[in-house]
C-alpha cells in the first residue's frame, strides 16, 4: 500500500475515476454561482448586488488531477486563495486561504471541486463591476491559474471630486421615500424632509476623515429663520474609505406659517483640510 506523505509527492493515478472532461485540459472554472446568503439560490445574471449585502460566491474548478493515494483510492488537493474588491481595485474585507482535501470515488462522474468565499459589501458601497479574483493550485499536478469573476452592484455613482461638495439634494415627504419631490411644496403642518449627500472631502491616514454640515432654514431675503448647528457630524477611520457622507434634515412646518418662497441653506465643512462650502435649495409654502 502506497500512501502519500506531502502534497508535492502525491503521484497521479493511472486509474482515475470517470470524471472524463472535468480531468482533462487547463484548470478552468465551468460553473459560476452568485446568492445573498449562505445556502441561498443562485442569482439569475445579470448579477447585482446592493451596498451592505451579503455577497456569496461559489465556483466550480475543471481541469483538475487526481491521485491514487492507496489502491483504488483516490484524493484530489487544491489550495487557493480568494479576495474579494471594488470597481477601483480596492480590498473588501480580508482575503482568504483554503485547502480543498477530499477523496473521489469512482462513481462521482460529475463531481466537481467548489471555491467558495462570502463577505458583505460596504453599506455606502457605489456602483460599479466589482470582481472576487481566486488564485488556484492544483497540488497534484503542482499547476496553477488565476481567475477573475465579475458581478455589478447598484451604489450611488459619484463624480470625481477635487473639493469638498453637496450633492443630490432632495426634498421629499417622508423620510423613507425613495425619491424627492418634483416640486418642493409643502402646507402649514406638514413634514419637510431633506436629504443630500456630502462628497469631496479629505480621506486622511488609515481612511480618516471629520465633516460637519450645518443647516439653516431662509426666508426669501435670506433671514436666517431657524438653524441646526451640526446637523450632520461625522469623524471616523473605517476599513473600507468612504467617499460621501448621507445626511438627512427634517423641519415640522407650523400651522399658520406665511405663504411664501423659503429655502433650505447646507453649510458644510471638512474639518481635514479647514474648507466650507455653501449651498442654498429653495422650498415654497402654501
Amino acid at each position: 500500500m502506497l500512501t502519500a506523505t506531502a502534497a508535492g509527492l502525491l503521484a497521479q493515478s493511472s486509474k482515475p475515476p470517470a470524471l472524463g472532461a472535468n480531468v482533462q485540459g487547463e484548470l478552468r472554472i465551468p460553473y459560476v454561482a452568485y446568492s445573498r446568503f449562505e445556502g441561498g439560490p443562485p442569482l439569475a445574471n445579470p448579477v447585482a448586488f446592493d451596498p451592505g449585502d451579503q455577497v456569496v460566491v461559489r465556483a466550480r474548478l475543471a481541469g483538475f488531477r487526481v491521485s491514487e493515494v492507496e489502491f483504488q483510492r483516490y484524493r484530489v488537493m487544491i489550495s487557493y486563495e480568494v479576495a474579494a474588491f471594488d470597481f477601483r481595485g480596492i480590498p473588501i474585507g480580508e482575503p482568504r486561504k483554503d485547502l480543498i482535501n477530499e477523496p473521489v470515488e469512482t462513481e462521482d462522474k460529475d463531481w466537481l471541486p467548489i471555491l467558495e468565499h462570502s463577505f458583505f459589501l460596504p453599506p455606502l458601497a457605489e456602483f460599479g463591476d466589482y470582481e472576487v479574483r481566486l488564485k488556484v493550485r492544483d497540488e497534484v499536478s503542482q499547476r496553477q491559474e488565476a481567475f477573475t469573476l465579475r458581478y455589478r452592484v447598484n451604489g450611488k455613482q459619484l463624480p470625481d471630486l477635487a473639493e469638498l461638495t453637496i450633492l443630490n439634494f432632495g426634498f421629499y415627504r417622508r423620510a423613507e421615500d425613495a425619491s424627492p419631490l418634483p416640486a418642493a411644496v409643502y402646507r402649514g403642518g406638514s413634514m419637510l424632509w431633506a436629504k443630500f449627500d456630502l462628497a469631496g472631502f479629505r480621506i486622511g491616514a488609515r481612511n480618516g476623515y471629520h465633516v460637519a454640515c450645518d443647516v439653516q432654514v431662509r426666508d426669501a431675503e435670506g433671514k436666517v429663520l431657524f438653524e441646526k448647528p451640526d446637523a450632520l457630524a461625522e469623524q471616523s477611520a473605517p476599513e473600507y474609505p468612504r467617499r460621501y457622507v448621507p445626511g438627512v434634515f427634517s423641519l415640522q412646518i407650523q400651522p399658520g406659517t406665511k405663504k411664501a418662497e423659503y429655502s433650505i441653506a447646507v453649510i458644510a465643512r471638512d474639518l481635514l483640510t479647514e474648507s466650507t462650502t455653501e449651498k442654498v435649495f429653495p422650498f415654497t409654502v402654501e
